[in-house]
């Protein structure tokens, strides 16, 4: 049995991780094309800069793509045993069904374990990150974020463009701000416009900011009524770039702290809000619902892989696709069921693992 274990074992691993490495290449080149022009463009940052992007984004598309390649791998080496009629052998040797797909299940149960400890602690410090690379690029070359003739695209709140620069003096500074309504008020926000004729960049390494200092400024808005208010200034230093607010309000979101803190706060349910305490459980059971996603592709996987008995590798991607995709839909989806949400969150992997042990057992008889 052990000679068994180690040809269906070692034919499952390295169709997963064959997987694993071309569909996370597929997610992670999207990001890579996100980022690429704003840190080498825009921001002129060197190219090792860009490789730590790929790092930092690789801990969030294990996410999907472990569990994803992992049902691949199982649909098309089982299903190649059951065309191949090399399960018709070993089940006259005397092995059952679940005996022979032992294998698949304890792979399937250490890759969840293995997703459990990225969903819980690599993912949401990799997406910590990610929000310090625009600050470190700035910091380091600050000078870089307004070149001249380029329009600054990476701050949410507007536009920068910069007409000429005399060494570290920006002359002809523009800036155009974006209206937007208040989340909380729900009132509108004029745009505004600034112009300088002359402009520093001020780097506060303590809190994290990005400072203007600008000269012979002026500036232009509006007021609730929509009339026009104009003012200039011969000197003002107004605030471009707050990364430490930016960092400190992703860590006090649930989907960048790590399984830890969570549990942490909730045990302390006292200083929490009802809307925050309801955040954190539906966090908390989607990382581990997530994490047995790999346990529970192994349980339907396998039957469906069974059932199928074409050679071709085009019907096991099929219903990778179809069976990932709603699983993940479901997923997703579930997190909007208010109060029930961190219960319903486990319904797919109950589904699947139910669904798959009794289609193993009709299996048998077949």
């Amino acid at each position: 049995m052990r000679i068994l274990d180690r040809y269906i074992g070692k034919q499952v691993l390295i169709g997963t991780l064959f997987a694993v490495t071309v569909l996370s290449l597929v997610l992670v080149m999207g990001s890579l094309f996100k980022f690429a022009r704003p840190l080498l463009v825009e921001q002129r940052a060197p190219i090792s800069q860009l490789a730590q992007v790929v790092i930092s984004v690789m801990p969030a598309t294990l996410m999907f793509t472990l569990p994803w390649g992992f049902l691949a791998a199982v649909l098309l080496v089982i299903g190649r045993l059951s065309s191949g009629s090399e399960l018709v052998g070993m089940r006259m040797a005397g092995n059952s069904l679940p005996r022979i797909a032992a294998p698949v299940f304890v792979i399937g149960a250490l890759l969840s374990v293995m997703a459990f400890y990225i969903n819980a602690d690599l993912a949401p410090a990799a997406k910590a990150e990610q929000k310090s690379l625009i600050y470190r690029t700035i910091r380091d070359n600050p000078g870089a974020l307004l070149d001249p003739g380029v329009v600054q695209q990476s701050l949410k709140e507007g536009r920068v463009y910069v007409e000429d620069r005399d060494g570290e003096v920006l002359k002809r500074f523009h800036f155009y701000q974006f209206p937007e309504i208040d989340k909380k008020s729900e009132e509108y926000k004029a745009g505004a416009y600034v112009y300088a004729e002359q402009a520093n960049l001020v780097v506060d390494r303590e809190s994290k900011q990005l400072r203007l200092s600008l000269t012979d400024a002026y500036f232009e808005s509006a007021d609730k009524e929509g009339v026009p208010k104009i003012f200039y200034s011969g000197s003002a230093e107004p605030l471009l770039f707050d990364v430490g607010a930016w960092e400190k309000k992703g860590k006090n979101k649930p989907s960048g702290m790590t399984s830890q803190t969570i549990m942490e706060r909730l045990s302390q349910p006292e200083k929490e809000t009802p809307k925050m305490l309801r955040r954190l459980k539906v966090e908390l059971a989607k990382r581990s619902s997530f994490s047995m996603a790999c346990l529970s592709f192994a349980f339907i996987g396998v039957p469906l892989a069974i059932g199928s008995q074409r050679r071709d590798s085009s019907r096991g991607i099929t219903l990778s696709l179809v069976v990932a995709g709603a699983y993940f839909i479901f997923l997703i989806a579930a997190e909007g069921a208010g109060d029930a949400a961190p219960y319903v969150l486990w319904l797919p992997n109950i589904i699947c693992i139910l669904l798959g042990c009794w289609l193993l057992k009709r299996a048998k008889f077949r």
